[in-house]
């Protein structure tokens, strides 16, 4: 059992698959006697297939010794048996088990070429008629076109498991999306980040400098700013978090950012405000935020008041702790007693300080 063994085989059925995750687990037919167990990060394989994996074998306590497949390189299938278990996958609209069979024993090992190059030939064959070959053929096209995908991802070390997220958000248009801008990703897919965005972009030939790549690195600084609670980040030390992220000497840093947040700014997707001589940017959507929920406060605060309350009394009814059911704190009371006299009111504070007792009270 040593480290990134090399196993070689056809895929003979599957036991479970993530169409999401690309996680998946099946049985390799190998010169074994019995099915190998395969499990791993594999998109975009089906039963039929000739694949070489890389990877560890491991021990399951349930289900015994299994290999986990790191890497796979899979090739269409070339043996008849191959051959109508691909095409009786299900993966071909149009074709299945019973069909699957009459074809490659009309055709032999040249049914993949008929479909791809000459598929009005399958009318030799009985039951498939113009209608069926329309949609074998299309769907043999679309499915090479995500093989192509995914093949031109894991070329570019993007693991099984993101390659399929990818493919998913993009559809045909992955490879032509990350050519034009691998930094998206990182704001349009959950759990894929700047860091492995940037691997991806670099992969692809964009450079430390790339103007995109810049604009994307201050996006994702302004962000993790936003997720430790605050709003706007400081220009001065966006800057400085910046030299890091992006590796910048400090005088290409001050340029090239410089000329990133005009870009930025132009494209309507961050917004720049200065309080007390001093400048901060946000991205635009949380500057809304802001200015919207101001907004409403302002309308709620020159709404007319339909109410008017005796507040001597209310406080005298608060303080009677034996007509009162609910003991309240000093605080409490002062909260409810300001409520009752503003417009607007934060209640605020930590777990089991009474917020609920007092708005129940409210």
């Amino acid at each position: 059992m040593g480290d990134h063994d090399i196993i070689s085989g056809t895929v003979d059925r599957f036991l479970f698959k993530n169409e999401e995750t690309g996680f998946s687990i099946f049985l390799l037919t190998t010169s074994e006697k019995d099915p190998i167990a395969i499990k791993g990060c594999i998109p975009a394989l089906e039963a039929g297939q000739e694949v070489t994996l890389e990877g560890n074998w491991v021990m399951h306590p349930k289900f015994g010794k299994q290999f986990e497949a790191s890497s796979c390189n899979a090739s269409l299938p070339t043996s008849i048996v191959g051959l109508k278990k691909y095409l009786g996958s299900g993966l071909i609209r149009g074709i299945g088990k019973v069909s699957a069979k009459r074809l490659v024993d009309h055709f032999g090992t040249d049914i993949l070429e008929i479909i791809d190059k000459t598929p009005e030939r399958l009318t030799e064959v009985y039951g498939i008629g113009p209608k069926s070959i329309d949609s074998i053929a299309t769907a043999w096209q679309t499915q090479k076109e995500v093989a192509n995908i995914m093949i031109f991802l894991q070329e570019k070390d993007v693991s099984p498991a993101y390659a399929a997220k990818i493919y998913k958000q993009y559809g045909q248009d992955s490879i032509a999306f990350l050519h034009e801008n691998p930094y998206r990703i990182a704001d349009d897919i959950w759990g894929i980040g700047f860091k492995i965005a940037d691997k991806i972009a670099q992969k692809l030939g964009f450079t430390l400098n790339s103007p995109v790549r810049i604009q994307a690195g201050i996006c994702f600084a302004i962000t993790k700013e936003i997720e430790r609670g605050h709003l706007y980040v400081e220009i001065i030390e966006l800057k400085k978090t910046l030299a890091n992220l992006l590796e910048f000497e400090e005088q290409e840093n001050e340029k090239r950012v410089k000329a990133a947040l005009h870009q930025l700014y132009n494209q309507e997707k961050i917004k720049l405000i200065s309080h007390d001589d001093k400048h901060y940017v946000t991205l635009s959507k949380y500057y809304h935020s802001e200015y919207g929920t101001g907004l409403k406060l302002k309308k709620l605060l020159e709404f007319p008041s339909h109410q008017s309350f005796d507040i001597d009394k209310i406080y005298g009814q608060l303080r009677d702790q034996k007509n009162n059911p609910l003991a309240l704190t000093d605080n409490q009371q002062r909260g409810i007693l300001t409520c009752l006299q503003h417009k607007v009111t934060i209640i605020t504070g930590g777990p089991g300080t009474g917020k609920t007792t007092l708005i129940k009270q409210l």
